[in-house]
């Protein structure tokens, strides 16, 4: 009630009608102003429409090349951007618009009933009590009030509200973007893993390489060695053959056979053992056929065991019956035949020990799997 009366007493003074007054020509002039604003804003809207519609239709004819579309489009965006801020400034206008034109419509009925308030006499005047139009004024300023009270608070309820949520919202995509990360994360460690195993794998193989290579160097280092030590051997020998042969006195004598060198017993030795292998290989292969077929029909030992004997038998007596055939030394022997002189025994001096001859073939041993050698070559 306090409030009320000082409204109507500023009310009664010419300063109250005045300031009333300025503000209603303030009212209606922002009002206009809206007005042509909202109506300004709009016709830019509606052009801003027709230029994306026509920009649209221009390049679904096909009439645009991928440059001048792409052109086009940059140039939209300003426009785009400025038909968004229009809208949102249009919807400020209309409200303002809107609050304007109703208290421009509240002021008007209060001045409207104001003449009549001051011109009447105390006595009519109910004892300071304004008129229906100003206690209207006065009740729908107080709800107003109110309202606008309300709307804060819905504001405000629902700004927390949004907040709340747009809180949750960043929650749940910072839990997220923790767990993309945590994938991320694992991802790398797997891939760096499975990088290292493979650099592991790699290094393996080249230290394999490389262990082969020098294997291979080593092995043919010592073969080319061998080679020139056999060399050498053969040099000797040839010089050795060489310094034994007679001094040619100049006469002339019946040519005679060539007496058999070191060189020539060692071909022959080597041409023995070549056909003594070659026969043994022989009997071997049909040793391991005979072997293959009786595991294939899973045949008894003692079928095997004739099978060998009688092969063995064909051998003996195809060996025997060889009219070609020579003593054949053993392998000790051999190898003291070719590493020496006729009659002067081993190269470094030393006497040739007395033969012993024990039977035993180890290079028919060996290539018959280590059986005892037959009886047939007991006597070579």
């Amino acid at each position: 009630m306090l409030a009320l009366a000082s409204m109507v007493a500023k009310l009664s003074s010419n300063e109250g009608c005045s300031h009333l007054k300025d503000k209603y020509y303030m009212y209606k002039s922002e009002s206009e102003a809206a007005g042509n604003n909202l109506r300004s804003n709009s016709e830019n809207m509606r052009r801003r429409i027709r230029e994306c519609i026509n920009l649209l239709g221009k390049v679904s004819e096909g009439r645009y090349g991928a440059d001048a579309i792409r052109q086009q489009l940059s140039s939209l965006s300003a426009p785009l951007g400025a038909l968004t801020d229009i809208i949102a400034q249009n919807k400020e206008e209309y409200d303002h618009l809107s609050a304007r034109s109703t208290q421009l419509r509240r002021t008007a009925s209060v001045l409207d009933e104001l003449p009549s308030f001051l011109t009447a006499e105390p006595q009519h005047r109910t004892r300071g009590v304004p008129g229906p139009a100003v206690k209207v004024w006065s009740e729908e300023a107080e709800k107003e009030m109110k309202h606008e009270a309300a709307q804060r608070w819905r504001k405000g309820e629902e700004r927390r509200k949004a907040e709340h949520a747009e809180a949750i919202e960043a929650e749940a995509a910072a839990k997220k973007m923790e767990e993309a990360r945590r994938v991320r994360d694992e991802q790398a460690k797997q891939k760096e893993l499975r990088k290292t195993v493979e650099r592991y794998r790699r290094q393996r193989e080249q230290e394999k390489a490389e262990a082969e290579a020098q294997a291979a160097k080593e092995e043919e280092e010592r073969a080319r060695k061998e080679k020139a030590a056999l060399e050498r051997r053969r040099k000797e020998l040839h010089r050795k053959l060489e310094l034994s042969r007679p001094p040619d006195d100049g006469e002339e004598e019946e040519p005679q056979p060539r007496p058999k060198t070191a060189a020539d017993r060692e071909a022959e030795v080597r041409a023995v053992l070549e056909r003594h292998r070659r026969n043994m290989e022989s009997v071997a292969r049909k040793r391991r056929t005979i072997e293959d077929i009786a595991r294939r029909k899973a045949a008894p030992q003692r079928i095997a065991e004739e099978m060998a004997v009688r092969e063995d038998a064909k051998v003996r007596a195809r060996v025997e019956s060889d009219p070609s055939r020579i003593r054949r030394p053993t392998t000790a022997q051999a190898f003291r035949m070719a590493s020496m002189h006729a009659g002067e025994g081993f190269l470094d001096g030393t006497p040739e020990p007395a033969a012993v001859n024990t039977g035993f073939d180890p290079i028919s041993a060996g290539r018959l799997g280590g059986l005892a050698t037959p009886a047939w070559r007991k006597g070579l």
